[in-house]
């Protein structure tokens, strides 16, 4: 009997061909997503901020035992339509199958597998109606929920929940996010309520799937830099970013390359073998972000739009700027911006660093940014010294995450804006647009190495001993 959305009753024949036809259902919204004239943008927000979360009703109020396949049915249909939707290669790489389905803090996609929420989500709603369940039921009655021959089946399915979890590693007891024991479940005041229990119990699982896909023998170190470097803070800003603007727009083109980066997947299936500088493209998915060829074209277009992304939103808070111009053939002496402030003179220069260059061997979280800030503290800290000003280094990593000194400077970009009586937008909508409107430019630019890169390439592999 269908009752607030779910199927009531025992027959698990007629609940698992009402749940087939419940998924089945949602067949036209992947066919709509896949239109072409779907952006691609606006597809990923789709699938993981209404598809997806579209089943966590069902997976709260629905047995596992009876959910789960069902549940891996949609999930084989959001990645059908992830794949054929951002033109990922088939079949794909063990790695990037795990990070689609990663949470977005683990430098995942966010397309999470709902199989994977099924237990934690079924075993935290029946937690929180435990007590509701106890209070209604007599001393005699009490005794069908704990682990007899006599058992209730709802029980017992509860009693395997609990054992899933605790082989999962969720802590447990007291202190822990789950009971010890189904006596602990089931006693009278015995559970305390811990708020967003659920998301905590998921992070841990999550956290430990990235650990163990960073731990296998087989993932090679770039891979490795990826992953960390993508889980830093705001380095996904551009993923929850909002195509409400030009600003924060990134057209299929552009999308599907920053989607490629973050999965660490080839920008393109027709590639030649070697790069014009004669790397092996093959043994390395990103290695136009390290290509010396690169650094005078399209490296370089990456940062000018980074740096005049910067010097608006410095603008926009009253500050005076002026850029740095670029001469062609000659070494700059000064950096990218001088920033005249009510308070302070800043001077800032900014760079991209991509993490996972065959030069780089550390797979500490924002070692290729540490590494670029030192190197521009000790070319441009005397320069500021000598005209009273504070310089700080701007860095990004080309997979989003924010250096250290960035976010420095992005607080103090803040604080201008709260003392701007002119800014045209309130300080909490500003706030998230410098670090998306940035984030949104660095994969522009990104895009626009891999595409020269990527023609360069084509060009000197029809052409041998030809460069563009």
């Amino acid at each position: 009997m269908p009752t607030l959305g779910v199927l009531l009753g025992s027959d698990d024949e007629k609940y698992h061909s009402w749940l087939a036809q419940q998924i089945e259902s949602y067949k036209p919204y992947f066919d709509l997503l896949l239109h072409p004239r779907a952006p691609l943008q606006v597809a990923m927000l789709m699938l993981r901020l209404s598809a997806i979360p579209q089943l966590g009703y069902f997976a709260r109020v629905i047995p596992p035992k009876l959910f789960v396949p069902h549940a891996s049915r949609f999930d084989q249909m959001v990645m059908d339509t992830a794949q054929r939707k951002f033109s990922l290669p088939e079949p794909l790489p063990d790695a990037a199958k795990v990070a689609i389905t990663l949470p977005i803090q683990f430098g995942g996609l966010g397309l999470r597998k709902v199989a994977s929420i099924s237990v934690p989500a079924y075993f935290c709603a029946a937690l929180n109606a435990a007590q509701d369940i106890v209070r209604d039921l007599d001393e005699k009655s009490r005794n069908l929920l704990l682990p007899t021959q006599f058992q209730a089946p709802f029980a017992r399915e509860i009693d395997r929940c609990l054992k899933v979890l605790q082989d999962a590693g969720v802590s447990s007891g007291p202190e822990g996010l789950i009971p010890e024991s189904s006596n602990d479940f089931w006693k009278p005041n015995g559970t305390p309520s811990i708020p967003q229990r659920q998301k905590g119990i998921c992070k841990l699982i999550a956290a430990s799937e990235q650990r163990e896909l960073l731990n296998a023998p087989s993932i090679p170190r770039r891979d490795k830099q990826r992953i960390i470097s993508s889980s830093a803070p705001l380095a996904s800003s551009w993923l929850m970013a909002y195509p409400t603007s030009p600003e924060l727009t990134l057209v299929d083109d552009e999308y599907c390359l920053a989607v490629k980066h973050r999965l660490g997947l080839p920008c393109a299936v027709d590639l030649p073998a070697t790069c014009v500088c004669k790397a092996v493209l093959s043994d390395d998915p990103a290695h136009f972000h390290s290509c010396n060829l690169l650094k005078r074209t399209a490296i370089t277009a990456r940062h000018d739009l980074v740096v005049r992304t910067l010097a608006n939103f410095f603008r926009q808070t009253g500050a005076v700027v002026h850029i740095e111009p670029r001469t062609v053939g000659f070494e700059r002496q000064r950096p990218d911006l001088d920033i005249i402030m009510s308070d302070r003179s800043l001077l800032i220069d900014i760079a991209v660093a991509h993490p996972a260059a065959p030069s780089r061997t550390s797979v500490t979280p924002l070692s290729a940014a540490s590494s670029a800030e030192t190197t521009k503290i000790s070319k441009y800290s005397p320069l500021a010294a000598s005209r009273s000003a504070t310089f700080l280094p701007f860095v990004l990593e080309s997979f989003g995450a924010f250096g250290k000194k960035a976010l420095d400077i992005l607080h103090i970009l803040r604080t201008a804006a709260a003392n701007c009586p002119t800014l045209s937008i309130p300080l909490h909508l500003f706030h998230t647009s410098v670090y998306q409107t940035l984030a949104v430019a660095l994969q522009r630019g990104n895009a626009l190495v891999y595409k020269r890169g990527a023609i360069d390439a084509k060009v000197a592999g029809a052409h041998p001993g030809r460069r563009s």
